[in-house]
């Protein structure tokens, strides 16, 4: 009578590092990556970055932490704040121009004020660069005539 013996014990490096190793009678076949770590048994299982695994929180309290595809960190203010997510605002009008400007340190336009800020201007048209966004500018090119007349 043979006797099976747990190859995922017994062989070093049966699977690849941080993989489940499944023992079957006579031999043994690789899984997927544990939890806490992504990859496959050709590229290997490396640990899954997570906002939860950082040292510190990069954000701001107003918003939350994003791990991009290409594995970078970044930051997005919440519905209803706007800035570069490191920084955020009040956005009353949920256009992604925060109400008053904020001092970002990478001169990023969304940390610009709102040029029209109870009403969404996502483009932030101003045609006549008096400094009010066209949707709230009764003059919105200038020339002196209403936009209604």
């Amino acid at each position: 009578e043979c006797s099976d013996f747990d190859e995922c014990l017994d062989l070093a490096n049966a699977c690849t590092p941080n993989s489940i190793c499944i023992n079957t009678i006579g031999s043994y076949r690789c899984g997927q990556c544990k939890v806490g770590y992504v990859g496959n048994q050709t590229a290997g299982c490396f640990p899954r970055k997570s906002c939860a695994s950082l040292s510190f929180n990069p954000c701001d309290g107003n918003a939350h932490c994003v791990i991009q595809r290409n594995g970078d960190v970044t930051c997005a203010c919440n519905v209803g704040w706007a800035g570069n997510g490191h920084t955020c605002g009040k956005d009353t009008d949920i256009d992604g121009y925060p109400d008053r400007s904020l001092p970002c340190m990478d001169n990023d336009k969304h940390c610009k004020q709102d040029n029209c800020v109870f009403t969404p201007n996502s483009g932030q048209e101003d045609a006549d660069n008096d400094g009010i966004g066209d949707q709230c500018d009764e003059d919105a090119d200038g020339d002196g005539i209403k936009n209604v007349e």
